[in-house]
C-alpha cells in the first residue's frame, strides 16, 4: 500500500497528526521536499501543513502541480499548505 505523507512542523506535531491519520510524518515541505518524497515514498496522498520560507526557499507550485500530473491528491491545510492551496485553486 502506498503511504499518505503529511509535512507538518509547528502549527501540528507529528505525534498530534498520526493521531488522527495513518500516515508518513515529515518536516515543514521546503523547496524540493515534495519532488523528492514522491521519488523517494511513492505516497498515494500528500497533506501540506506547514513549509519553511524564511531560511530556505519555500516549496514551489509547480511541485505541487508535478505531484498531481502523477495522480498523487495533494491537500494543504494551516500555514504554507493553505497559501499554496489557494493560490492553486483552478
Amino acid at each position: 500500500m502506498r503511504p499518505k505523507l503529511v509535512f507538518t512542523g509547528p502549527t501540528v506535531s507529528h505525534a498530534d497528526a498520526l493521531k488522527v491519520v495513518d500516515a508518513v510524518c515529515l518536516p515543514p515541505a521546503v523547496q524540493g521536499s515534495i519532488v523528492s518524497a514522491v521519488q523517494h515514498l511513492d505516497p498515494s496522498a500528500i497533506l501540506v501543513i506547514d513549509g519553511g520560507f524564511q531560511a530556505e526557499p519555500a516549496v514551489r507550485h509547480k511541485e505541487i502541480l508535478w505531484a498531481l500530473s502523477r495522480g498523487i491528491h495533494v491537500f494543504g491545510a494551516a500555514s504554507m499548505g493553505a497559501l499554496r492551496a489557494a493560490e492553486l485553486f483552478p
